[in-house]
């Protein structure tokens, strides 16, 4: 038991002492996986979408926008964009995008799978912004103030562990 302790001590003490980084240690969640299409809103401010054939575009606040994939190739609303990726970043750092009606923070990144049949929604965030959303949904409100703290340190910590692990 105290083996597994205490690199999780080891590492709770390196965060709250400042001791890995400055800022916050990026995230990617995937949203959706292996999936033909994807509905993305911007939900709060708007987003920018670079294409990887060098298009721009951008998501205005509740405008809805289907991605499909198709035939190698990513389709916005009904048309072929010739393009197999893209990075959707909000204009304002504390934009918020809705993923097939469920709403992230943070910057996406759509990428085709399967043989370009499918695609991929990725999440790109700092790792306190992730624990915004994450906490929240693991606690219940009527738990003691330090009861919660100590689930977004757990939450921190496996969130963390998981990134390192997965480069």
């Amino acid at each position: 038991m105290a083996k597994r302790i205490l690199p999780v001590f080891l590492l709770l003490l390196a965060f709250w002492a400042g001791g890995l980084t400055e800022a916050s240690p990026v995230i990617r969640v995937s949203v959706v996986t292996g999936q033909r299409s994807a509905l993305i809103a911007a939900k709060a401010g708007r987003f920018s979408a670079r294409l990887d054939n060098g298009a721009t575009m951008d998501f205005l606040p509740d405008d809805r926008h289907l991605l499909v994939a198709e035939n190698g190739f990513l389709k916005i609303d009904g048309r072929l964009t010739e393009s197999k990726d893209i990075v959707i970043v909000p204009e304002l750092e504390d934009g918020a995008a809705e993923v097939n009606r469920r709403v992230f923070r943070g910057s996406f990144r759509v990428a085709l799978t399967g043989g370009g049949e499918a695609l991929n929604v990725i999440n790109i965030l700092p790792l306190e912004e992730y624990l915004y959303g994450t906490v929240p949904n693991e606690i219940t409100p009527l738990w003691q103030e330090e009861a919660m703290k100590e689930q977004a340190a757990v939450s921190r910590t496996v969130a963390f562990r998981a990134m390192t692990s997965n480069k």
